[in-house]
This record gives structure tokens, C-alpha cells and sequence, in this order.
């Protein structure tokens, strides 16, 4: 009996060491989780403003509500209370730069637990040409990159706008000018939107990687047709698929249109800015029709009855044509 308290202590000891070595992982993991949040600076642009990122041409930071240009279908942002928007409503033409950017590089700690993933939520709108030629039209890419291993791990390409695609939905008409408007509408220039979608990048295996995001949007090359895009939600961690927001009213998907046969005129008047002709040349080609009616000259008229009188013998031959009648001797 005076061995009991002895065979006792370890097995409490034990407990209590048992304890504390869960509660150190447990806490350990909790921080580690921590840290890999906070790789992404400002990844979902929180502080109300684009720190912690690069940026090129135009971008800034959006509020929560709905796109106008989407008939307010769309919300401006996935998560929280800002997104950033890269890229705007005006063609390069009128003011701006053509391309517009955002990206940041993370380092990756050593360590990495086999779920850890790149994740982040964009959405694209656009004013689509159906005339263009393809690689001409607006587009947008995402990319990530691996610099350690100079590798790419998503990459969309270069994505034009096309109303071919099912991801694509109407927005409003063209808001272009308004001596554009003959023009645009001719040609079926509308709005399109792609809806809010998450991406997610496995980073297995990545740890002590240098890793870049990047979204770039472009203007058509001609000047006249803008797009921008939006980003939200960008963070390093455990698997989550997340809901993204629902569009709103009933928004109509944006069916491919078969680009005008007078398309080619079209496209080499904005190419070299002269789309203003169209509005124009229809007016000139009436005015040529009127005038030509006007000043057309009547045609001699012939009477119907034509008398005939029968050949004589002896008598020199008479041959008519057109009403008209022209001797001819005999000789010939």
C-alpha cells in the first residue's frame, strides 16, 4: 500500500505532459495557419486602398455594390466591404492607357501542409466588338506564376472578350459617344460581364517558393472598346470553396452574332478613326440618288404608229429603223 502514491505519479505526470504537448501543437498549428493567412498582403483589400501590391496603368480600389454597366446585375465585390478594379468603363482612345495591371509575390514558408492552396475570386466586364478580328478585341488573363521553378501553375492566356461563350452575359448597350453610336449600333456593340469565379491553385510541395499573382486586362487595339475587371478575396490556406455572389434580376446569356457583312468597312473606318463617315456617307449617297433624279434627262419618246408605205417597184427601197426612214439606192 505505501507503493500506491509511487506507481500512481507517473501515470499523472504523463497525463499532464499528454496535455501540454496537444495544447503546443494545437497552438502551434493555430499560429502556423496564422501565418500562411497573412502571406498576401491586403489580399482582400480590406484597408481600403491597394497597399501591398503592384500596380500598372489604371486601378483602384471598388466599394461594395452593384455595376451599372451589368444593369446591376453584378456586385463589385465577392468578400468583405472593397475589391480592386483594374481597368474602366473609357476606351483608351478617349483617355487612359490601353493596359492596366495588378500583381504581388509572396514567399512561401518551408513548410507547407498538403492542402495549402492559392485562392482568389475575379469577375470581367467588357465592351465586345463583334467585328474585330479576334486577338484585336479586348481581353483579360490571370496568371500565377512559380519564379523558384519558372513555371506557370494557372494561366488562363489571353482571353477575348467572345459572345460565343457560355461565361459571358449581356450588360447595357454601347456607351460609347454619341457620334459613335451609328456606328456601334450597326456593328451590334453591346456590354458583356462574366460573373464572379474563384480559382483555387494547389501549392503542394511548393514550400520556400517564390510565388507571383497577376491580372492584366487590355483595350482593343483600335481605341474604341474598354474593359476592365475585378479581384477579391486573394489568400494562401486550407482548401474553402467559397459561394461567390449571385447575379442579379435575370440576366440574359450573350449568344455569338454573326459580325455584319459591311463589318470590314466598318472595322477599317475605326481603325483609322473615321467612324464618323459612317454617319455621314449614308447622308451623301441619299443626297447623290435625289440629284440624280432630278437632273435625269427624259428619253425621246416614238410614236407607236408608224405608217409604212409598201414597196414599188422601180422606186428606190426604203428601209425603216427606230421610227426613222433612210433610203438606199439600188445599187448597193
Amino acid at each position: 500500500m505505501q507503493n500506491l502514491p509511487t506507481k500512481i505519479k507517473p501515470s499523472r505526470n504523463l497525463f499532464f505532459v499528454s496535455i501540454g504537448v496537444i495544447l503546443f501543437f494545437v497552438g502551434t498549428g493555430a499560429i502556423f495557419h496564422t501565418t500562411l493567412l497573412a502571406i498576401i498582403s491586403n489580399g482582400g483589400f480590406e484597408t481600403g486602398n491597394l497597399d501591398g501590391w503592384n500596380t500598372n496603368g489604371q486601378a483602384a480600389v471598388a466599394t461594395a455594390g452593384t455595376d451599372p454597366i451589368t444593369d446591376n446585375s453584378l456586385e463589385k465585390v465577392a468578400e468583405g466591404k472593397y475589391s480592386a478594379v483594374i481597368g474602366d468603363e473609357v476606351p483608351w482612345m478617349g483617355a487612359g492607357p490601353q493596359q492596366s495591371s495588378i500583381d504581388q509575390t509572396i514567399q512561401l514558408p518551408q513548410s507547407l501542409p498538403a492542402d495549402t492552396a492559392l485562392q482568389f475570386a475575379y469577375a470581367v466586364v467588357a465592351n465586345d466588338p463583334p467585328d474585330h478580328p479576334e486577338t484585336d478585341k479586348p481581353r483579360f488573363r490571370v496568371l500565377v506564376e512559380d519564379l523558384t521553378s519558372n513555371k506557370k501553375l494557372l494561366d488562363t492566356e489571353y482571353l477575348y472578350t467572345s459572345q460565343s461563350s457560355k461565361e459571358w452575359y449581356l450588360g447595357n448597350g454601347s456607351s460609347n459617344p454619341a457620334w459613335n453610336q451609328p456606328y456601334y449600333m450597326l456593328a451590334s456593340d453591346r456590354w458583356i460581364f462574366r460573373p464572379w469565379k474563384q480559382e483555387t491553385v494547389p501549392l503542394k510541395g511548393l514550400g520556400g517558393h517564390q510565388i507571383k499573382v497577376h491580372f492584366e486586362v487590355r483595350d482593343c487595339n483600335y481605341g474604341a472598346h474598354a474593359i476592365y475587371g475585378y479581384l477579391d478575396d486573394v489568400r494562401v490556406g486550407s482548401l474553402e470553396n467559397k459561394t461567390m455572389p449571385v447575379l442579379h434580376g435575370n440576366p440574359v446569356q450573350a449568344v455569338f452574332i454573326e459580325p455584319p457583312f459591311w463589318a470590314p468597312i466598318l472595322f477599317w473606318f475605326e481603325r483609322w478613326g473615321l467612324t464618323w463617315l459612317c454617319c455621314l456617307l449614308p447622308l451623301l449617297i441619299l443626297l447623290w440618288l435625289l440629284w440624280s433624279l432630278i437632273k435625269r434627262k427624259p428619253r425621246p419618246t416614238y410614236s407607236p404608229e408608224i405608217v409604212v408605205r409598201p414597196l414599188v417597184e422601180d422606186e428606190p427601197k426604203q428601209v425603216i429603223k427606230g421610227g426613222i426612214r433612210r433610203k438606199m439606192d439600188d445599187d448597193k
